[in-house]
């Protein structure tokens, strides 16, 4: 089966089953078809846990060759000494998007988080700009490990890297569902800028 899911890694298990019945009169259980594709995607496309361990190199890789680049990655590091540090946290922007957007996308930041799928659950969390013909321009992206006021900060804070300090203009944020008022919003503080009502 390895070819076949490698030439469609999203067949489902059914599929798998009716391929094997097809090929070799072969029926198995669910659960065996299942951990087979699971060993097989491990096998092609590396364990998840793996593309943690790049994280730093990656990181690293990005400022070098994308000069400009902002790329900030925080560890946990774990209580017992010798273990290896524990992703927390990661914030990206790279230069062409930052230039992109300051050059010529209108003063607009729609920003969201979605959750990450798979076996290390988190958020990423986006900003996308507004370009002249009203289509989406990514800004910024971070990956967190829960959407929390502390981690919005973050990623706003360093998105304030990315927009700049001036603020020169008027600036529109806009979140999906988001409740504005001045108790539990962090965007106008962050920037410096008062609650319009």
């Amino acid at each position: 089966m390895v070819q076949d899911v490698k030439a469609n890694p999203s067949m489902d298990i059914k599929a798998m089953a009716n391929s094997l019945m097809g090929r070799y009169g072969l029926v198995r259980p669910k659960h065996i078809l299942r951990i087979a594709k699971n060993k097989i995607i491990d096998m092609l496309q590396g364990k998840q846990e793996k593309g943690y361990q790049y994280f730093a190199r990656y990181t690293a890789m990005v400022k070098e060759t994308n000069l400009g680049s902002l790329c900030y990655i925080k560890w946990q590091h774990p209580v017992e000494e010798g273990g290896h540090p524990i992703f927390f946290r990661m914030f990206l922007c790279f230069e062409a998007c930052k230039r992109g957007f300051v050059a010529s996308c209108r003063k607009f930041v729609g920003v969201d988080g979605c959750y990450l799928k798979g076996p290390y659950k988190g958020i990423l969390l986006t900003a996308l700009g507004l370009n002249e013909n009203n289509h989406s321009f990514p800004i910024a992206y971070a990956i967190v490990d829960q959407e929390s006021k502390d981690n919005w900060c973050y990623f706003l804070n360093s998105l304030r890297g990315v927009i700049g300090d001036d603020l020169e203009g008027e600036y529109t944020f806009i979140a999906d569902r988001c409740k504005v008022s001045p108790s539990n919003t962090v965007f106008f503080p962050l920037f410096g800028l008062k609650l319009v009502r």
